[in-house]
This record gives structure tokens, sequence and C-alpha cells, in this order.
């Protein structure tokens, strides 16, 4: 190799290589991104499922005294769900609360909740 020689790198835009390497490189991220996001949704749902299967709300109801009633046991077994599957219970869970349940509170949000600002936030 003489002194006065250019050494153009592997990989540089010269070599027209560059322009390939890069998308490869957006690739790998975005494959990695969607990977991270595939592991976090299935810790939730795996944490999800023990904690449905270690807690026992329903249990905790029937060691007040005087017991519940058994038709205030099955409103609560609808109202929490626990009648459907926990892939159903999740889902219903994941995607948050119906908006109708909070009909009442539409256009008095803010003061609902007791928050001392519900004039910066009005809907």
């Amino acid at each position: 190799m003489r002194v006065n020689e250019l050494v153009i790198p592997a990989g540089t835009a010269q070599d027209g290589r560059h322009g390939g390497e890069r998308l490869s490189g957006i690739i790998f991220v975005l494959r990695r991104l969607v990977n991270y996001v595939v592991l976090c949704l299935a810790v939730v749902f795996l944490t999800y499922l023990l904690a449905s299967l270690s807690f026992d709300p329903i249990a905790l109801l029937l060691h007040h005294d005087p017991p519940p009633s058994a038709a205030f046991i099955q409103d609560k077994v609808r109202q929490l769900h626990l009648d459907e599957s926990i892939p159903r219970r999740f889902a219903s869970w994941f995607r948050g609360p119906d908006a109708t349940q909070y009909e009442p509170l539409r256009g008095r949000r803010w003061t609902a909740c007791g928050s001392s600002t519900p004039a910066v936030v009005h809907s």
C-alpha cells in the first residue's frame, strides 16, 4: 500500500452498501421493540394470571360477621367478572373501564374526584 492511497472503509456510502446496512439496522431495532412489547404483554398476563389464581375476593366477604346474603355475593361475582374465564377478564381489564360506567360524572369529572383544579381541565 502506498502512502497516497485512499482507503475506503467497508459500509460507507462510496462502496454502495451504506443504505442496506442502515435499513437492516432499523429492521433490527424494530424487531427488538416488537419482541419487548410481546415480552411485556406476556409478563403482564402471567402476573394477572397468578394474581387471579391466588386471590379470592369472595372468601374475604364470607368471613364477615354476619355473612352477606347470597344475592349480594352473586352481585359481587358479576361486578368483578369472576364468572368469566381468566383470559376474558384479562382482556376486559386490559381494555380499561367501560365509558358508560362513568356517564353520571360526565362534565364534572374533576370536581367529583376532588381535584383542586377543576377549571384547568374541564370537559
